[in-house]
C-alpha cells in the first residue's frame, strides 16, 4: 500500500495538470518519505492490529457482557506486552522500509535540540 501511494504521488508530480496539484503531491511525498511518518505508520499498525478483534466484537448486536469484559482483559494484556516488548522490534521493521525508500534514519542516541529557525545573532 505504501509503495503504491508513493508511485501515485510521483506520477502526479511528473504529470500534474496544474501547479497546485503538482505542489500538493510534492508536499505529500516529502511528508510520506519522512522518518516520523514511517514511525507513526508502524506504531498505529501495531496498535490497530492489537485492538482490531476487540473493536469488531464491540460492534456486534448480540454482545455478551462477560465476553466483552474478557476481551478487555486480553486487549489490555496484549497492549502491555506491546509496550514492554513490541517496541524493541519496531526500529528493525522500520529500518527496512527506510532503506528501501532512502529515508534518513535519525541517530536515536544523539542529543536533540529544537531550533526556531533563527540564528543566534538575531
Amino acid at each position: 500500500m505504501y509503495s503504491t501511494t508513493i508511485t501515485v504521488l510521483v506520477s502526479m508530480i511528473q504529470e500534474g495538470s496544474s501547479n497546485s496539484i503538482h505542489g500538493e503531491a510534492g508536499s505529500c511525498l516529502i511528508v510520506m518519505k519522512s522518518f516520523e511518518f514511517i514511525f507513526i505508520l508502524y506504531f498505529m499498525h501495531k496498535i490497530m492490529g492489537t485492538t482490531n478483534l476487540f473493536c469488531r466484537v464491540l460492534q456486534q448486536k448480540s454482545l455478551n457482557i462477560l465476553n466483552a469484559m474478557n476481551l478487555v482483559t486480553i486487549t489490555k494484556a496484549l497492549l502491555r506486552t506491546l509496550r514492554d516488548v513490541g517496541f524493541d522490534l519496531l526500529p528493525a521493521n522500520m529500518q527496512s522500509v527506510c532503506i528501501k525508500y532512502e529515508i534518513d534514519i535519525p541517530h536515536m542516541n544523539a542529543s536533540y535540540k529544537k531550533t526556531t529557525g533563527r540564528s543566534y545573532q538575531q
